[in-house]
């Protein structure tokens, strides 16, 4: 009896080893970064916050630089800390024109994924190569079911054409924003093409200009006063935004929020390696933290990002709201809006800032 017992001692200790060992091996890697540092430039406000006080939790010391309100990539270049940067954090649109002027170091998604054991959805990747997505924030159509009759359920229940109950209360996102340029190119997309032109805006134009009267806008605030207000019923919105003001009751609680059948634009919150880089090693797996199940839930909560991690555990509350899975993507061209962008923005003032067919 006694040897028996003491078998299925050892049994249990060798049962309690293994499972710590194994529990250690998918834990988190933030045990593994001690007292080390990296500088980081990026978004900044509510982003900065999460990110520095996660890498001290991984006991990473991170030298935050916050990115200039709206600056471009050149301005990017200039800044005087540029050399002593290891990562940037920042919008997919800034990240590919950082890419293109020598900045940053291309990514490998593949090594990524099997180095740190991660599952994740297609939304990670970037056309550019330079970088991988962290986080999404997915345009959709906020709306008011006390005033539109009709639930949406697609954008031509917006665009084509804009039924004579919501004419007056709809609100359009200026091209001043990322949003204004993605709206125009989902309002093309709505039409039947025959040739295999894809690059002209000038159909989405046509929609947009149909819609008059409507209210621009810039920022999510005006959006959600004007909704408040009952002034708009329908508008593009993007799910962070909505998510955030719907919390701190800045929308009409009966506002409610969905993806259209045909896809939504995504902008993808992007981490990508400096080339000048001196800490590649660490960089690294900062960027596999930041891919985390750990971090991507967290990001989900405070910053109302859509996880791409499909590991990721999601309270109901975001679920609804946030971008995940398999949620069909209307693509941007932004080479072709790079390369347009004076005299598409001249087009875009004549139709709507030189006359008196909106409102404010």
């Amino acid at each position: 009896m006694l040897k028996k017992s003491g078998n299925k001692i050892v049994r249990n200790w060798v049962f309690v080893i293994t499972v710590a060992f194994t529990v250690s091996l998918i834990s988190t890697t933030c045990s593994q970064a001690k007292e080390e540092r990296l500088v980081i430039l990026g978004l900044g406000g509510k982003v900065q916050e999460t990110i520095t006080r996660y890498a001290k939790e991984c006991g990473i010391e991170v030298l935050y630089r916050r990115l200039p309100y709206y600056a471009g990539a050149t301005a990017v270049q200039s800044l005087p800390e540029i050399g002593a940067i290891d990562l940037f954090i920042a919008h997919d649109v800034l990240i590919r024109q950082i890419g293109d002027l020598g900045m940053l170091e291309e990514l490998d998604l593949e090594d990524l994924k099997k180095d740190y054991h991660l599952f994740l959805y297609p939304s990670a990747e970037l056309e550019s190569k330079y970088a991988v997505a962290i986080g999404t924030i997915a345009t959709g159509i906020a709306y008011l079911p006390t005033k539109v009759s009709t639930a949406p359920h697609s954008w031509r229940d917006l665009y084509k054409p804009a039924p004579k109950e919501l004419e007056g209360h709809i609100a359009i996102p200026d091209i001043s924003t990322v949003y204004g340029w993605q709206n125009i190119t989902v309002a093309a997309s709505l039409e039947e093409k025959e040739s295999e032109e894809k690059e002209s805006l000038v159909e989405g134009f046509n929609k947009i200009e149909q819609l008059k009267p409507f209210y621009l806008t810039d920022n999510p605030n005006d959006l959600a006063n004007l909704f408040r207000q009952e002034k708009v019923w329908i508008s593009p919105c993007q799910s962070d935004s909505f998510l955030r003001l719907k919390e701190k009751e800045k929308l009409p609680l009966e506002s409610e929020f969905i993806y259209p059948d045909e896809g939504v634009p995504l902008l993808k919150i992007a981490v990508s390696r400096a080339r000048d880089t001196t800490r590649p090693d660490l960089a690294d797996r900062f960027i596999g933290l930041l891919l985390s199940t750990e971090f991507q839930e967290r990001a989900a909560n405070d910053l109302y990002w859509g996880p791409v991690n499909s590991k990721t555990p999601l309270k109901e509350r975001v679920r609804k709201v946030l971008s995940h899975g398999e949620l069909g993507e209307i693509r941007i061209d932004w080479l072709y809006i790079d390369a347009n962008k004076s005299e598409l923005t001249e087009k875009w003032s004549r139709l709507f800032y030189e006359h008196l067919f909106y409102k404010r």
